[in-house]
């Protein structure tokens, strides 16, 4: 029993959070008056995890900040995070930094995408983790860090996209 426990621990580690607090998240943006995003289900919004740097050492359930739906718009060549509590509207244009990477929590990688952005206030840095929907979709180390690539080649096609309509314009 225990090492069934310990492979889920060590394993399986945001699966059951992700789909818990995903659905949870989805039915509070849909009955906010004002939302960025207007279908949360959309197979072009994808759930996220905001995990700020300074949290990096702390336990597995206090890892996130909190968690969003992510929409990445190659129309308006803009990225909006609706989250329980923080919302972002970012402008492709205001991407300094864009890169995917991963730190270790004991076995296991957790792999996020690290965007800096600027602000009225300065450069903001989000370090976001894609959210596990499936059951075992992520059980390894490779499966997070596919997950994660995909999630950066998203936000890659947005800014080459928003590239090429400046290009077009200038033509």
């Amino acid at each position: 029993m225990f090492a069934i426990l310990a492979f889920v621990n060590l394993c399986v580690p945001f699966t059951y959070e992700d789909r818990f607090f995903g659905k949870k998240l989805i039915k509070n943006i849909r009955s906010r008056t004002e939302s960025y995003i207007e279908r949360p289900t959309s197979t072009t919004c994808q759930l996220v995890a905001v995990i700020p740097e300074d949290r990096w050492t702390k336990p597995r359930n206090r890892l996130s900040d909190d968690i969003a739906i992510m929409w990445t718009d190659p129309y308006s060549s803009q990225i909006f995070l609706e989250g329980d509590r923080l919302r972002y509207h970012i402008p492709i244009g205001s991407l300094l930094e864009l890169k995917c990477d991963h730190f270790r929590k004991h076995l296991t990688q957790v792999w996020y995408v690290h965007l800096t952005f600027r602000t009225a206030d300065g450069p903001h840095e989000l370090f976001l983790r894609p959210g596990e929907n499936g059951i075992f979709l992520t059980v390894f180390n490779r499966s997070r860090q596919a997950s994660a690539e995909q999630l950066f080649h998203r936000i890659e096609l947005v800014i080459a996209e928003a590239k090429h309509r400046q290009q077009t314009k200038a033509d």
